[in-house]
């Protein structure tokens, strides 16, 4: 629905600058706002997650609730990007020094466009941490 929305209005705001449909989808997949998206969906949203999603031009997202319950850790570089639930599992897999290796702030998400350009986006609130003591031992 969200998705829907935001794909639409695009759609609207390009089609009344005579932009032909072609032009107009491609102008959405460089434009299309992810952070926007998951600011209207995740409102109401309650409890820890962790949650990953790829749009069908190629925009991917990971976004940590704003309590912090659910851990995620990321690397970013030129070569890739990638999010994981424990920092020792990326640093091993990608030989990668600790420092390297960031965590995920709560209520942010991490925005990889389909170029490979990545930036993280403020989408909730933080709120005092409540990291679940089991996601810590």
């Amino acid at each position: 629905h969200f998705v829907d929305k935001e794909n639409n209005d695009l759609y609207v705001k390009y089609s009344a600058t005579g932009q032909a449909p072609r032009t107009c989808f491609s102008l959405i997949a460089e434009n299309i706002n992810v952070a926007r998206i998951l600011r209207r969906a995740s409102t109401d949203w309650d409890g820890g997650y962790c949650i990953a999603g790829v749009l069908g031009h190629g925009d991917c997202f990971v976004l940590r609730d704003p309590c912090g319950i659910r851990p995620a850790f990321y690397l970013a570089n030129d070569e890739v990007v990638v999010v994981a639930s424990e920092a020792p599992l990326i640093q091993t897999v990608f030989n990668v020094c600790e420092d390297e290796v960031k965590p995920l702030p709560p209520g942010q998400a991490l925005v990889i466009k389909r170029s490979g350009q990545w930036k993280l986006e403020g989408v909730l609130a933080p709120q005092p941490l409540k990291q679940c003591s089991f996601e810590r031992i």
